[in-house]
């Protein structure tokens, strides 16, 4: 079921033990650092609740711009857990120290394979930019992402590139001619991310489930992309109650709803 933050109120989280968060567009502006108010509302909400946090990201972006930034306190930490890469990797704080609990990584052959797919794609539609800022196309082992103006683009340029996704969809029509049995997804403001089939942020949830011992009730997710072909839609797919959020403002005030 998927509902929007508008709509939210707060008997909605009768039951629920862990909240599940999308990043980008979600808790934090475009590859940047959590802000001071979320950062407050971020750690009120460990005081009471399991947390996580599931993106395309990978696990250095997860420390830049969410570890660096709120409470170091190790009984907080403890209820957090990370999930780079849409979950194809996650990471639990034992003894003040981050962990994999487990890893699922693409074969190198595989991971070729998707590249290619990739440069065909942007060939197909003529994407090549003349100025970019960092990688366009990035191996992160569990998980290939394109970027189309690379990772460190800024927001304004990233929001600007194809707001209504439908670069992004004529691009994955292109590159599914050339992979089969692969998950493919839209992901953050500029991004597609491939993973192996089946393994999604609905997989990673699944597993944040087995971690704690908890059922499809006990969960709330919030993301900005539960439209289709959206990275979070696996998640509503799988039958937990999720929030779509269009800033991160509105993620704030939903973060308000919760704990009051």
């Amino acid at each position: 079921m998927i509902i929007q933050a508008k709509d939210f109120t707060k008997d909605l989280m009768a039951g629920k033990k862990l909240v599940s968060f999308d990043a980008d567009g979600t808790l934090v502006e475009s590859k940047t650092k959590m802000s001071p108010t979320m950062v407050g509302l971020f750690n009120s909400l460990l005081e009471k609740y399991f947390v996580n946090v599931i993106s395309g990201g990978k696990y250095q972006i997860f420390e830049e711009n969410v570890l660096e930034e709120i409470s170091s306190d190790p009984k907080l930490l403890s209820n957090l857990t990370l999930s780079p890469t849409c979950g194809t990797v996650m990471y639990i704080n034992e003894n003040e120290t981050w962990k994999i609990c487990y890893k699922d990584a693409l074969d190198p052959d595989v991971a070729e394979e998707i590249i290619r797919a990739i440069e065909y794609a942007m060939e197909k539609i003529g994407h090549n930019p003349t100025e970019t800022f960092g990688d366009i196309i990035e191996n992160r082992e569990t998980q290939i992402t394109f970027s189309a103006l690379g990772q460190k683009a800024p927001l304004a340029l990233k929001e600007a590139w194809d707001p209504d996704q439908k670069i992004r969809h004529r691009m994955i029509e292109f590159m599914k001619e050339q992979l089969s049995n692969l998950d493919i997804k839209i992901g953050g403001t500029t991004s597609i991310d491939v993973t192996k089939a089946g393994i999604n942020k609905a997989f990673g949830v699944k597993k944040l489930m087995e971690h704690y011992g908890l059922g499809v009730q006990e969960v709330l997710f919030v993301g900005d992309a539960l439209f289709e072909g959206g990275n979070d839609k696996p998640v509503s797919d799988m039958g937990v109650l999720s929030v779509q959020v269009n800033s991160v403002t509105e993620c704030e005030e939903l973060i308000r709803k919760i704990l009051n």
